[in-house]
């Protein structure tokens, strides 16, 4: 669980009109959300959201609270109604046309984080309908925008859009990279970082049986994103919210495992990523950050390269990611270094060698005293 949420962000998610639910006064009638062919009743559809949508441009505080509640709120059913897959499909591609208008820079911020909202909450809302890929055009102009908190929730969209766009036929590698630009342009945020990674490791698809296939498409970014965090750990610029990396550390070595196994040479980066990161955490806790926190994530690293280790079934592996597990409380820097020695040595018999960021002993690699080079070569194909 992160714990730490800015307040700008608090004040919108705890704000009574986003747990205020459904409410009441609905606008669009029970028979057209029971519908299984919803593209008969655009008309009314269109005419009901653009109502809204004036009020949520150009109203006053008040009105554009209860319009963007009833926006919210028409994406679901209502009156003992459930809405069918059709309409909430009939509805994502009317809202989020509507929507694109209200991201425009120029609009006032009220307008543009009210429009991100609504996105955000939408498309959570028909993401089981198979109809979040609707959003995907409307959350890379939120991305972009220069508010933290709408780039919050352009994040939120981004992250029900990417697998339905996968699912649906559409290419991702564009919108995927956007995804960890974004968070290299905010890299001072650790809600936009916990929401990336909740997009690039499919965190509303981890039940689904396309799992695999959805991972295949989104894994070469994710990885991109795990090394531009590194690289923030390896300049003593603690990231924000290290617990985000606790979503990685669970993905990757199970949900995620058939497609890092799918090739040599994706099992290979993923372990150079994964153990470099994973180095990289126990180098800034040695250097005197030790919080809970990043106690906590390096001994999910270290559990992490254990599954890995067991699913490859490499007892070294798996030994290596053990120990880190184990770290305790307090550890002193020469037991860190030791447990990262330990993990590069596993690695590089597996023929992945790392790059660490522990001082080398007269340009050894890792024995007893747990150091190894800092100038391991890359990995053959990391592409890195």
């Amino acid at each position: 669980m992160i714990r730490h949420r800015p307040a700008v962000l608090l004040a919108v998610l705890c704000s009574p009109a986003l747990l205020a639910g459904i409410v009441s006064g609905a606008l669009i009638p029970s028979n057209i959300k029971s519908s299984s062919t919803p593209a008969a009743f655009r008309g009314q559809i269109v005419e009901a959201i653009n109502k809204e949508m004036a009020a949520l441009a150009n109203g006053k505080p008040a009105d554009q609270k209860m319009a963007r509640e009833h926006l919210i709120a028409e994406a679901e059913g209502h009156d003992g109604v459930t809405a069918t897959p059709e309409y909430q499909a009939e509805y994502a591609t009317d809202i989020a046309a509507a929507l694109v208008p209200l991201t425009d820079a120029r609009r006032p911020l009220r307008v543009r984080l009210n429009a991100a909202v609504v996105a955000g909450r939408v498309a959570e809302s028909v993401h089981g309908a198979g109809a979040a890929d609707q959003f995907a055009k409307l959350s890379e102009a939120l991305l972009k925008d220069k508010e933290t908190a709408v780039v919050i929730w352009g994040m939120k969209t981004a992250k029900y859009a990417v697998g339905r766009m996968v699912q649906n036929g559409g290419n991702v590698s564009a919108f995927d990279k956007l995804i960890v630009n974004t968070v290299k342009t905010n890299r001072g945020s650790g809600p936009i970082v916990e929401e990336a990674y909740g997009a690039l490791t499919l965190e509303p698809y981890q039940t689904s049986e396309q799992i695999t296939k959805l991972t295949a498409a989104v894994l070469p970014d994710l990885l991109d994103l795990i090394q531009l965090r590194t690289e923030q750990y390896r300049s003593q610029d603690l990231p924000p919210s290290p617990l985000a990396e606790d979503k990685v550390d669970r993905f990757l070595p199970l949900a995620g495992f058939p497609a890092v196994k799918a090739s040599a040479q994706t099992k290979n980066r993923t372990l150079k990523v994964m153990g470099e990161m994973t180095c990289a955490v126990l180098h800034t806790i040695a250097d005197g950050n030790t919080s809970e926190d990043l106690i906590a994530i390096a001994r999910e690293d270290g559990s992490a390269m254990l599954v890995f280790g067991e699913q490859l079934g490499d007892k070294t592996l798996s030994g290596a990611g053990q120990g880190i597990k184990d770290i305790p409380l307090n550890p002193a820097s020469d037991q860190l270094r030791a447990r990262c020695g330990g993990l590069a040595d596993a690695l590089k018999a597996m023929g992945v060698s790392i790059e660490t960021p522990f001082a080398v002993d007269n340009g050894s690699s890792a024995g007893d005293n747990g150091q190894t080079s800092t100038e391991a070569p890359a990995v053959a194909g990391s592409g890195k």
